[in-house]
């Protein structure tokens, strides 16, 4: 039976209570044996993470499969990252890919974003917000909850919620920007900063994959209209 154990120094551990009954002349006697259960229980929790990621990174990778325009993929790809469960971010994100100047982002997929978050940011310089210094700088750009910002709203994060501005990137090519966001009790652990990672280069193959398919069908309707001249 597993249970919730009272250590020595106050703080509560999970305990396995193992218990056994024998009658020895004639009288019966009980015996309990208590494991602490924490490595095993961190184990157990590692190894459903590491399933429920695979499962997301799958999920992501199928998508391709689909006759999905690159904006409604992306869209999907948004509500697989809500999913899943481990990672404690906030239901709200968005996706921006960098346009053809190289200067802007064009914001392609957004996740439950209220309407004052989604104009200003449609279309945006690079030099304005924090989702364009993390395609600048190739790094991850975060903004911490209750933190000044140097760029205008909506990056700025004197508020409840932070940032957390994740560059795709294809080689050497800087292809836009995941923007995911978390509350005030919470910060990324490394576990899901490294699984974010993991998600961006995802999604970067992913875009990849669907801009070779349109350039393909695009060139296939360019042949047939020289034909048909």
């Amino acid at each position: 039976v597993e249970l919730q154990g009272l250590h020595k120094d106050g703080s509560i551990v999970p305990i396995e209570a193992s218990l056994s009954t024998w009658t020895l002349q004639g009288k019966r006697h009980f015996s309990t044996v208590i494991r602490d259960i924490t490595e095993r229980l961190i184990v157990r929790r590692q190894r459903e993470e590491t399933m429920q990621s695979q499962l997301a990174i799958m999920a992501l990778l199928e998508t391709t499969l689909e006759p999905l325009s690159l904006a409604h993929q992306l869209e999907v790809a948004l509500e697989i990252i809500a999913t899943i469960p481990w990672i404690t971010i906030q239901p709200q994100s968005a996706i921006f890919l960098i346009d053809d100047s190289g200067q802007n982002l064009e914001m392609i997929a957004s996740r439950e974003l209220p309407k004052e978050r989604i104009q200003p940011c449609a279309h945006i310089s690079l030099e304005y917000c924090l989702c364009g210094q993390a395609a600048q700088t190739r790094k991850v750009a975060t903004i911490l909850p209750g933190e000044n910002s140097k760029f205008p709203f909506p990056c700025n994060g004197g508020n409840s919620v932070g940032h957390h501005c994740l560059p795709i990137l294809s080689g050497k090519n800087r292809l836009g920007v995941l923007n995911l966001f978390f509350d005030g009790k919470h910060a990324c652990t490394q576990d899901e900063e490294a699984f974010l990672d993991t998600v961006s280069h995802t999604l970067a193959a992913v875009i990849e994959r669907r801009r070779m398919e349109e350039a393909i069908r695009q060139a296939q309707w360019e042949l047939r209209e020289t034909r048909l001249d």
